[in-house]
C-alpha cells in the first residue's frame, strides 16, 4: 500500500516523501490495533511503533547518505 506515490507520483522527492508519510500512518495504526488487541495502551503502543519506523528510517537514510558519498570519489 505505500508504494502506491512511487507509481503514481511523477515528481520523485514528493513520491518518497509521500511514501514515508503513508508508511508512518500504517505503522500508527498497527501499533495502536495491536495494542488494542493485546489490551495494552494504545496510544503508548501505536507511538513506540511510529518512532521505531522513524528509527529504521533514520538508519536507512544515513546508510544511503554514506553510500552515495562513497561512491563519489
Amino acid at each position: 500500500i505505500s508504494v502506491i506515490p512511487l507509481v503514481f507520483v511523477a515528481d520523485l522527492t514528493l513520491a518518497i516523501i509521500s511514501n514515508c508519510v503513508v508508511t508512518l500512518i500504517i505503522l500508527f495504526a498497527a501499533g495502536y490495533l495491536r495494542a488494542t488487541i493485546l489490551h495494552m495502551p494504545r496510544w503508548r503502543d501505536a507511538f513506540e511503533v511510529l518512532f521505531l519506523g522513524l528509527g529504521i528510517m533514520a538508519v536507512g537514510l544515513g546508510a544511503g547518505w554514506v553510500i552515495h558519498v562513497l561512491l563519489q570519489v
